[in-house]
């Protein structure tokens, strides 16, 4: 059975938009950590137990701002929006919303037009 695609929706955590990141470029954890210039451990610790430990262990903490701006930076995505899966429940701002206004944004001109016209407009009519 093949492996479910994660996709813009799935991602709720931080965790979640660092495994997504790195499997969009086909990248080992170790490599995308380095194409980043972030250090192995500090990615794994956010990749598998995220801000909270879930496994029991003692809580990680909340990611630096260097942290935050060098995946921001690494994967073109806004720092408002990677911070934003850092404190979901501290910030009036929706990461799924806005990672889906940036893949919107980098639609070609014509399916980001059919895209605004289905939105705005409500034109699709299945």
């Amino acid at each position: 059975m093949a492996k479910k695609q994660t996709t813009i929706t799935d991602i709720k955590t931080l965790g979640e938009f660092i495994k997504w990141q790195a499997d969009r470029r086909k990248k080992s954890l170790r490599a995308f950590a380095l194409e980043c210039e972030i250090e192995i451990t500090i990615m794994s610790k956010f990749r598998w137990h995220g801000i909270k430990d879930e496994y029991g262990g003692k809580p990680i903490g909340d990611p630096a701002l260097d942290f935050i701006l060098a995946l921001a930076k690494a994967t073109g995505t806004d720092a408002c929006t990677v911070l934003a899966l850092t404190a979901r429940d501290k910030l009036d701002i929706d990461p799924e919303a806005r990672l889906l206004a940036q893949t919107i944004a980098e639609l070609p001109s014509e399916t980001r037009k059919l895209v605004k016209d289905i939105i705005i407009n409500r034109t699709y009519a299945p």
